[in-house]
């Protein structure tokens, strides 16, 4: 296993022996993950919440919160949707 100067793990080998690479953003969150399937990507909202995510092959899940930071709706890589709904006081 690898560290970046932040203490970031930045590869590591599976015992199967596979490489698995990471990279961040300037604020220290996951932007991609490299393995033998691909590369994963992470994009983040201007407050840090995850509202992308695209699997190796191009496959895309979103997301969206409210005001509380709940996710209110999810979009899987089929595009099926599930919407939450929260009860006061859970928001």
């Amino acid at each position: 296993m690898h560290w970046n100067l932040n203490g970031q793990l930045i590869e590591e080998v599976t015992p199967q022996g596979e490489k698995i690479r990471y990279r961040y953003d300037v604020m220290g969150r996951l932007r991609y993950r490299q393995d033998s399937l691909g590369v994963t990507e992470l994009h983040y909202d201007p407050v840090g919440r995850l509202i992308k995510h695209v699997l190796p092959g191009g496959y895309v899940r979103t997301y969206q919160y409210n005001a509380y930071s709940k996710v209110t709706r999810q979009a899987d890589e089929q595009g099926r949707q599930t919407q939450f709904e929260y009860a006061w006081p859970n928001h």
